[in-house]
C-alpha cells in the first residue's frame, strides 16, 4: 500500500511539474540557485567559515555573502531564464524552468558546466524550443523523463527527419497571397511575410517556431507595420528570418546572427536595399537602420573624421539640460566611443570636454567624457594644459588629471606641473617626466 500510494505521489509531482506556470517556476529559482551554489562550491572548496557568509531572501538586497559565491547564483539565475526559450506556451515554459533546475542539482557534468560558464544558454533553449514545439515527432515526449542534456539532443536529434519529412509534406494555398516578393535574383530572394502560410512555406525545412505546423506562433511576431522578413542567399542556399519588433535575427537553424555582427550588418543592408523607399512603412526597420548606422561608424577604427564629426555636433545640437545624454548607454555610451575613437578630430574632443565640464550629470557619469577624451591622443595640448589645471575637484578630478598624465601628447611642461601635486595622477607624470629625462640625457651622450 504504502508502494502504491508512492507511485501515486511521484505521478503526481510530474503532472505538477508539466502545468506549473513558468511565473510559479521562476519563484523557486532563487533557492534553488542558492542550494546550487552553496552545494557546488562546498563541494570543491568547504564550507566557508561559520557566520561569515548570509544569504538574503532576495537577489536585489544587501547580502553578507561571498560575493563570488553570490555572483556565481546571479549569473546561475539570469542563465537559467535566458535558457528558456520564449516561443513557448506558459506551462511549457515553467516546465522548461523547473526541468533545467532538476538537471542542474542532479547531473554534475552539467552543474559544473553550467556554474562555471563553460555553456552557452544558446544550444540548449534552441534543443528545448524544438523539443516543446514537435512533441508528437519525440520518442519520448515528456520532458521529466529525460535525465540529461545528451539525451535530449539524442532525443530532438532523432524527430529532425520526422519534423522536416511532416513540413515538406504540407501544401499551403495562401502562402502566394502572404509573400511579397522584394528582390529574386542569382544572389538573393528577399521577401515580405504576411500570413502563416506564407511562413510555413517559406520556412520549410528550418527550425523557426514561425514554420511549426499547427501552432500559432505566427500570430505572435506579425504585425502589418511589423512583419516577418526572408532573406534567401542563393550562392549558399543559407536562409534566414528577420523580425525588428522582438528582435529577432535567425538563421535557419533558429540561431541568432546578431552573435556575429558583422554578418547581421550585412544581411540587413540586403534587406534595407531591397525595401528601397518601402523602409519608411517599417518604423522598428528605419530605427534599427540608424542605430547600427552609428554602432557601425563607431566600431569602425577607419570612419571618416568628418562622418564623427557631425555625429557629435548632431548630438551635442540637441542636448540641452542637466543629464541631457541620458544614463549609461544610449547617446552618453555613443559620445564615450566617439571620445575614444581614434579619427574624432581634435576640435570635436574639445566641444566634447567642453560639454561635459558644463553639464550636470550624476555622480556615477560626471566627467567620464573627459576621461575619456583626455585620454584621446588627438586632443589638442592646449585642451589638455588647462584641465591639467583646472580646479576639478574629488575622484573625477583625479580621473581626469591622471588620464591627462598618461596621454602620449601632453606637454612636458603640462607634466611638470602635475608632477608637482600630491594624488594618484602625480605619480604617472612623474614616471613620464623621469621618462623623457633619461631619454634626453641619452641623447645628449650619443652626441
Amino acid at each position: 500500500m504504502k508502494r502504491l500510494f508512492e507511485n501515486w505521489r511521484k505521478h503526481l509531482n510530474e503532472e505538477l511539474l508539466v502545468e506549473v506556470s513558468f511565473e510559479d517556476a521562476r519563484q523557486n529559482l532563487w533557492k534553488a540557485a542558492k542550494k546550487i551554489i552553496s552545494g557546488y562550491y562546498y563541494d570543491k572548496w568547504g564550507k566557508p567559515p561559520e557566520g561569515s557568509f548570509k544569504w538574503t531572501s532576495h537577489i536585489s538586497a544587501p547580502s553578507e555573502w561571498h560575493p563570488k559565491w553570490r555572483r556565481a547564483a546571479e549569473d546561475y539565475e539570469q542563465l537559467m531564464i535566458q535558457t528558456v526559450p520564449r516561443d513557448l506556451e506558459d506551462n511549457q515554459r515553467g516546465s522548461a524552468l523547473l526541468w533545467l533546475i532538476r538537471l542542474t542539482r542532479k547531473d554534475p557534468s552539467f552543474r559544473e558546466e553550467v556554474v562555471e560558464l563553460k555553456i552557452p544558454p544558446t544550444h540548449l533553449s534552441h534543443l528545448l524550443e524544438l523539443f516543446f514545439q514537435n512533441q508528437r515527432f519525440m520518442e519520448e515526449p515528456d520532458i521529466n523523463k529525460i535525465k540529461s542534456r545528451q539525451e535530449l539532443e539524442t532525443v530532438v536529434g532523432e524527430a529532425g527527419p520526422a519534423i522536416k519529412a511532416d513540413q515538406e509534406k504540407r501544401a499551403y494555398a495562401d502562402a502566394d497571397a502572404g509573400t511579397e516578393i522584394l528582390r529574386d535574383d542569382a544572389e538573393w530572394k528577399v521577401a515580405i511575410i504576411s500570413n502563416k502560410g506564407a511562413a510555413c512555406e517559406l520556412g520549410k525545412g528550418t527550425d523557426w517556431c514561425t514554420a511549426a505546423p499547427g501552432l500559432d506562433y505566427f500570430a505572435q511576431y506579425y504585425s502589418p507595420n511589423d512583419p516577418l522578413f526572408f532573406l534567401e542567399d542563393r550562392e549558399t542556399g543559407q536562409r534566414f528570418q528577420f523580425h525588428y519588433g522582438s528582435r529577432q535575427f535567425m538563421d535557419h537553424n533558429d540561431y541568432p546572427v546578431d552573435e556575429e555582427p558583422s554578418e547581421l550588418f550585412r544581411l540587413h543592408a540586403v534587406l534595407v536595399d531591397a525595401l528601397g523607399e518601402k523602409i519608411e512603412q517599417y518604423p522598428r526597420v528605419l530605427k534599427q537602420s540608424e542605430t547600427w548606422k552609428t554602432e557601425i561608424l563607431l566600431s569602425d577604427r577607419n570612419s571618416p573624421p568628418e562622418e564623427l564629426k557631425n555625429f557629435v555636433d548632431k548630438i551635442l545640437a540637441s542636448a540641452s539640460g542637466p543629464g541631457a545624454l541620458g544614463g549609461e548607454g544610449g547617446r552618453y555610451g555613443y559620445m564615450i566611443d566617439a571620445a575614444k575613437h581614434p579619427n574624432t578630430p581634435p576640435e570635436t574632443l574639445t566641444k566634447i570636454i567642453d560639454f561635459d565640464l558644463q553639464s550636470r550629470q550624476t555622480p556615477a557619469l560626471r566627467y567620464g567624457l573627459t576621461i575619456n577624451a583626455a585620454r584621446n591622443p588627438n586632443t589638442p595640448v592646449d585642451t589638455l594644459d588647462y584641465l591639467a589645471n583646472a580646479n576639478i575637484e574629488g575622484n573625477g578630478g583625479i580621473s581626469v588629471r591622471l588620464a591627462v598624465a598618461t596621454n602620449p601628447s601632453t606637454s612636458s611642461e603640462t607634466l611638470q606641473g602635475l608632477a608637482r601635486m600630491a594624488d594618484h595622477a602625480a605619480n604617472a607624470a612623474r614616471k613620464r617626466v623621469n621618462l623623457e629625462e633619461r631619454k634626453t640625457f641619452k641623447i645628449k651622450v650619443l652626441k
